[in-house]
């Protein structure tokens, strides 16, 4: 291959390559334009969803540890940490996981899933926690990685329409 083919295939692709970054650039916004686009943007809002969600079970924990260093008990102290989280949660996961899409009436959707989430954090908790004799915080582990693996779903389908 000489120095022009060489030239002119760099200039294909290049040429090939804008074109495909104007073409997605004009598609941005318009969902699965591109069969690819649908897995990525799942598994981007994911792991939006993760951090967001991470940052509300932070405002948890940190309200529940701050409440059993007062001598509250583990179950009101989860209890008070999960509605806190809820509040924190809520902006975050509109703003930066779902951009901003909401139902019709998102709010009592959402307040309906805080009470499900948190009727279910409770129950594992106690059920962890008092039953089978685990520390609050190894509870309160798997618990929140199994509440956060089922509101998504939740919050996707009911409280976000995405």
């Amino acid at each position: 291959m000489n120095f022009r083919m060489a030239l002119v295939a760099v200039t294909r692709l290049r040429q090939w390559t804008m074109s495909r970054m104007v073409s997605a650039i004009s598609r941005a916004g318009t969902p699965n334009s591109d069969p690819d686009d649908g897995w990525r943007t799942r598994i981007k809002r994911y792991l939006r969803f993760l951090i967001c969600g991470g940052a509300a079970t932070g405002v948890h924990w940190l309200i529940m540890a701050l409440l059993m260093t007062v001598d509250v008990p583990p179950a009101w102290a989860t209890g008070v940490g999960a509605i806190a989280g809820a509040i924190a949660n809520y902006p975050l996961q509109k703003i930066f996981t779902f951009s901003g899409r909401v139902s019709p009436s998102p709010v009592p959707v959402y307040i309906l899933a805080c009470i499900l989430t948190w009727s279910l954090n409770l129950f594992l908790f106690v059920t962890l926690n008092s039953g089978f004799g685990f520390s609050a915080g190894i509870a309160q582990i798997f618990v929140t990685a199994f509440v956060a693996i089922g509101s998504y779903g939740f919050y996707r389908k009911w409280v976000f329409h995405d």
